[in-house]
This record gives structure tokens, C-alpha cells and sequence, in this order.
């Protein structure tokens, strides 16, 4: 009697059908995109472009371990004095500076006190030209091997508020000081040590301390105490916010993507397990992460170097990742850091730069203040901070009073393709100019605005 097949058979049949088939699917779509990954990678290599964390290393200056670790250990001083800021705020410069007030805010002298003997110990440590960076470290635990996952996120980077708290004091040092040359000397020497950013984290903390570094100038330009030699130096350093950025993206990529890729390699479903990061998510997303890991690595490597490209040289286009319904449950939630945010931040800075800049250079000389937009461009045609170029924005110059005038963005500046809302639809702020254009002086000695400078000149000691 030949064998039929009753109705528990077919049932049988069926779900194994809809189990098997998927799980083979899955796995060759998972085993498929890893040798996408090691295409890339392969492909990469064969071009000249780093691919490792070896190359990472090899790409920064050699370092001396003690004296880096020396500076590493004042700055972590300056984050255990537990202070979160001693910036001066515009209305309390403003009050000083006019004579309104005597002295600063005694919450803010107090706050001093606590900080000048760190600060006074990092002088000598700074002047040594030290790495700040977490570039020492790499060097020390990683090289000539590929670290794991776990290890990359223990990397230790500096702390911004320490940082960011350092350029503070030495900024208010210069404004109190007889003398501001040795507080400025330190404020450089400071961001110095950032120059050389590994991490996206580190480039950020360079633009910051950057910005504390400008409003210092620009202050003390303002008083009339800013030497002609110091302003022209500064203004004129060939500091590329940019690729300051582009370099950090370029150190995500090596630090992290090697150790990602191996992480999934090594263990296919550490989405699902109860203790990844992943663990707030739904099991549908976990599950998709196990399934398109190599396809989100091979993608990041790819647009990962092509935003550090863009951003390095100022050509092309910013890559972004692909739309959809599947592009938006899969790619794109392996790692991929901060994009055309981070790009965004430098940009906006890089502006707000130039403009102190270009502020500070008028005020250093009252005599030569420009009549209108057109005496100022004659002025300025070849300086660094005015010259056209790739993602340079376009500024505006009025003349508001014989003593006084306004630098600003100019509102019909043409925006990197970063820039573009309808690309980043949260991405408010950009671009967006002044508004203070074309209308009356304000009251302040100094108005420095997030995208303007407005300034009484001053005639100089």
C-alpha cells in the first residue's frame, strides 16, 4: 500500500517551509553582506585609504607617553575641582568693560580662586606641546592588534566641561591681567593639544575651545588691549574647522568599524541577547540588526570615508544614507556617528569665526574703521578670513556710526549641500543670518552674536 501523506504531514511540512526558508534567506543575506564588507574594505585598502586602527595610529605624530600622560593627569585635576564654568557672560563683560561695575561677580572670583593653582600647575605642562587627545592611549593598548569592541568603548577621551573649563580661566586670566600675551600664549597652547582629534568627540572639543579662544581675542580687541602682531597672527592662523571634523570622522571609522564588523562576525545575534545595547528595541529591529550587520558595516565604511572626504577637501557631495522602508529597519543601526550635524557644527563655526576675526582686525585699528561694505571688502580682499572658496559662507559689513559697526552673515550666503533643509529637516540654525541686519546699534561695547559681531571701537592706550 503506497504511502500518502495525511493532513499533519503537509501541516509539518508547511511551517518547516516557513521556518527554514526564512532562517537560509536570512543567513545568506547575513553571509552575503559581510563579503560586502570585506569587498569594501579590500577595495579601500587597494586605493591608499587607511582601513585600521594601525593606520590610525600611523597617521598622528609620534607621542611621548610621559609627557602626554602628564597632561592628561593636569586636565583630569581641572575636571576634579568640580566647577562647571567660569565663562564671562556678555552683560557682565559689557558691565566691566563700560566702568559699570568695579570688579567681577563674586560668585565668579570665588570660582577663580579654586581654579588658578590648577591652572597655574598646567602652565608649564602646556608649554611642552603635549597631545590632549586620546592618541597616546590608542597607541599604548592597540597597536599591532585589532581590538575588540568592548575595548574601543573603554577608549578614554578627554572631558569637554574640563576642557572647555581650562579655556575659561585662561580666557578671564587675559582680560585681568596687566599683561593678556602669557594667558593667550596658554589659551593656544591649549587648543594646540586638541589639533591632532583621533575621535569625532575630541574635534568637537576643538571647536569649542576654539570658540572661547576667539571671543578672548575679540574681547580684549574690544578694550583696545589686543597688539596689533597678536591679532594679525591669530586672525590669520590656517585652522580648517572642516576637516577638523573630517579627520574625526575618519578615526570613527577605524576605531569602531573593524571592531563592529568582528563583533558580528564573531557573534551573529548579540542584538537579540538580553544585555546588548540593543536591548531597548523591539525584537523585530534586534533581529534585523543580526540579519543586516555586514550590509550596515560595508555601508558606514563607504559613506563614513566619503563624508571625511567631502569634508577634507571641500568636493563633491556629502553622501547620506539611502531612504525606504527597508534602508530605515536595517542600515544605518550598526554605527554610524554624528554626520552632517557634526559637519553642520563646523560649519557654523567656521563662519562665526571669521567673523570675530574680521571684527577683531577693525577694532585693532579705529583709525582705518571701513565707510561701508565695499571700503571693507577693498580692506580685507586677500585675507584669509574673507577669501572665497568651497562651503565659505558670504559676510556683510555696515558701517552704524562714525565709532561703529556690524559684521554679520550675509542672508543670501550660499549653503554647503549639508546645509540644505529639506536634507536635514531638524537642522534649524543653519544658515540662518543675523538679525540684527540693517537695524539700529545696540547698547553693548561688544555684541557678539551667534552669526554678527557688533563693536564700539575704541581708540587705542
Amino acid at each position: 500500500m503506497a504511502w500518502r501523506p495525511r493532513w499533519y504531514h503537509w501541516t509539518i511540512a508547511a511551517i518547516t517551509l516557513l521556518v527554514l526558508v526564512p532562517a537560509i534567506a536570512a543567513m545568506a543575506w547575513r553571509s552575503a553582506g559581510f563579503r560586502r564588507y570585506d569587498a569594501v574594505i579590500a577595495e579601500q585598502t587597494a586605493r591608499g585609504v587607511p582601513t585600521t586602527i594601525d593606520d590610525l595610529i600611523a597617521l598622528g605624530p609620534a607621542s611621548d607617553r610621559g609627557r602626554d600622560a602628564r597632561a592628561r593627569a593636569w586636565l583630569a585635576k581641572v575636571n576634579a575641582t568640580g566647577l562647571d564654568s567660569v565663562a564671562v557672560t556678555p552683560d557682565v563683560f559689557d558691565a566691566w568693560a563700560q566702568g559699570a561695575v568695579a570688579d567681577w561677580p563674586t560668585k565668579l572670583l570665588s570660582d577663580v580662586t579654586r581654579l588658578e593653582p590648577v591652572l597655574a600647575a598646567g602652565r608649564p605642562i602646556l608649554r611642552e606641546r603635549p597631545s590632549l587627545t586620546c592618541r597616546a592611549s590608542l597607541s599604548d593598548q592597540f597597536a599591532g592588534r585589532s581590538p575588540t569592541l568592548a575595548e574601543v568603548n573603554r577608549v578614554q577621551v578627554p572631558s569637554l566641561l574640563a576642557a572647555r573649563l581650562a579655556s575659561q580661566g585662561f580666557a578671564l586670566d587675559a582680560l585681568r591681567a596687566v599683561d593678556p600675551e602669557p594667558a593667550l600664549d596658554d589659551l593656544a597652547a591649549l587648543c594646540r593639544g586638541f589639533r591632532d582629534s583621533p575621535t569625532l568627540i575630541e574635534a568637537l572639543i576643538l571647536i569649542a575651545l576654539e570658540r572661547e579662544r576667539d571671543d578672548a581675542h575679540l574681547r580684549l580687541a574690544a578694550l583696545g588691549r589686543l597688539a596689533p602682531p597678536r591679532c594679525e597672527a591669530w586672525a590669520r592662523e590656517g585652522l580648517d574647522l572642516l576637516a577638523v571634523v573630517g579627520d574625526g570622522l575618519r578615526g570613527e571609522r577605524l576605531l569602531y568599524g573593524p571592531a563592529v564588523a568582528a563583533e558580528f562576525r564573531r557573534e551573529p545575534f548579540s542584538p537579540l541577547l538580553a544585555d546588548s545595547g540593543f536591548a531597548t528595541m523591539g525584537w523585530s529591529d534586534r533581529l534585523l540588526h543580526a540579519i543586516w550587520a555586514g550590509h550596515d558595516c560595508a555601508l558606514a565604511a563607504e559613506l563614513l570615508h566619503g563624508a571625511e572626504t567631502r569634508l577634507r577637501t571641500r568636493h563633491g557631495a556629502m553622501p547620506r544614507w539611502p531612504t525606504g522602508t527597508w534602508a530605515r529597519l536595517g542600515h544605518g543601526h550598526t554605527f554610524f556617528p554624528n554626520l552632517v550635524e557634526s559637519a553642520v557644527t563646523a560649519w557654523d563655526y567656521e563662519t562665526a569665526q571669521r567673523i570675530r576675526r574680521l571684527a577683531a582686525c577693525v577694532l585693532i585699528d579705529p583709525s582705518a574703521l571701513p565707510d561701508d561694505h565695499a571700503a571693507f571688502v577693498a580692506r580685507f580682499a586677500d585675507h584669509p578670513c574673507w577669501t572665497p572658496g568651497p562651503d565659505r559662507a558670504a559676510l556683510v559689513y555696515e558701517r552704524l556710526s562714525a565709532t561703529r559697526f556690524r559684521v554679520s552673515l550675509d542672508p543670501a550666503t550660499p549653503l554647503p549641500d549639508f546645509g540644505v533643509p529639506n536634507r536635514i529637516p531638524l537642522q534649524l540654525m543653519l544658515g540662518k543670518p543675523s538679525r540684527t541686519i540693517g537695524t539700529p546699534p545696540r547698547l553693548p561695547l561688544l555684541d557678539i552674536g551667534r552669526m554678527h559681531v557688533e563693536a564700539e571701537v575704541r581708540s587705542r592706550p
